[in-house]
């Protein structure tokens, strides 16, 4: 297989680089799992796949939904700035995932109507912290979490360790990812946590443009991998402007196709959506009203899109947050009112 060729240019992702420090938290040591256990969440994921029984049935609901994340502001003033959050994202340690550290964020989520979207980070930054979590050496702390959102009143969705392609550019990380994450969903799975947790992988969508000659997307894929995400009925990608047109109408089904060479055939979530004033052509009221016009006529590709409202990984000539513009921000807060997200 051969990488999708382009001319190279920088990736987006050197401006978002350093998002959470989990990379940075020591390895913590944890209790074997039973036999019995180990044996059961070894099982292949793909093994008791059928039909319809998939998580992303848990928030389906037949339009597109939206939402925002917004460190360093409050719900209220990110809702009072751009309208109704329907989905909530956050980003969260090793160190805070495995001691319930998005447990607040997630009742109050969920007794304001909205759908909490928590992404965590390994153990240990890359490589290293995805052989340990595939190996099993995480799987009681792991396991512990997965009984608490069993409990939960209602779903969460939930990504490991977004862009991980960004995080490790040796020979076989991406095999290493893609092992540590099917772990995870199948101590989720043996845990009861899958009634309640639509446990969606992510890539930014850098990993997959024409124009990116370093990585190969099939580097960091595997069948396991593939066989989790159309267990679980959804996929995710993060996609930011880049200075060309290349929107959600050309960059969903491009990510489909690679996904369908898998035998995946499922709608894609957008974890991070953002513009910015420097890249005027479209401006970032066009883009945000091309890419948002086309989701929601195309909701059975497409299923979520969360706007990137922060000023992290911003710098002086790009900047994400919605309040760089009021055309920004009148665009999105106009794509919320007319979905009556929530």
């Amino acid at each position: 297989m051969t990488n999708l060729s382009g001319q190279t240019t920088t990736s987006r992702r050197s401006l978002l680089k350093g998002l959470v420090a989990g990379g940075g938290l020591a390895a913590v040591a944890v209790a074997a799992p039973s036999q019995a256990f180990a044996n059961a969440v070894n099982r292949s994921a793909a093994s008791s796949a059928r039909p319809g029984a998939t998580g992303y049935a848990l928030i389906q609901r037949g339009r597109l939904r939206l939402g925002q994340s917004h460190a360093g502001m409050t719900v209220a003033a990110a809702e009072s700035q751009s309208g109704r959050i329907g989905v909530h994202r956050a980003f969260y340690t090793w160190s805070q995932y495995i001691n319930g550290g998005d447990a607040g964020q997630i009742a109050d989520d969920h007794a304001h109507g909205r759908i909490p979207w928590v992404s965590f980070k390994p153990p240990v930054g890359g490589k290293p912290g995805w052989d340990a979590i595939a190996a099993g050496a995480h799987d009681a702390a792991i396991t512990k979490q997965a009984r608490r959102y069993a409990a939960l009143g209602k779903p969460i969705i939930q990504t490991f360790n977004h862009e991980s392609s960004n995080d490790d550019f040796t020979a076989g990380a991406g095999r290493s990812y893609a092992a540590a994450t099917s772990r995870i969903y199948r101590l989720y799975k043996a845990a009861g946590a899958t009634s309640k947790v639509v446990y969606v992988p992510l890539q930014g969508y850098w990993l997959f443009n024409p124009r990116n000659t370093r990585d190969n997307p099939h580097d960091w894929m595997t069948q396991e991998l593939a066989d989790v995400i159309q267990e679980v009925g959804v996929y995710s990608i993060d996609s930011y402007h880049e200075g060309d047109d290349q929107n959600l109408d050309y960059r969903i089904p491009r990510v489909r196709a690679f996904l369908a060479k898998y035998g995946v055939t499922v709608p894609v979530m957008v974890g991070e959506y953002g513009t910015c004033n420097n890249f005027s052509n479209p401006s970032p009221a066009d883009y945000i009203n091309t890419g948002i016009t086309w989701a929601k006529n195309h909701v059975n590709q497409c299923a979520v899109v969360c706007y990137y409202n922060c000023s992290l990984n911003s710098k002086p000539d790009v900047y994400w947050p919605l309040r760089e513009s009021t055309a920004k921000t009148n665009a999105w807060k106009q794509q919320v009112t007319s979905l009556a997200t929530g």
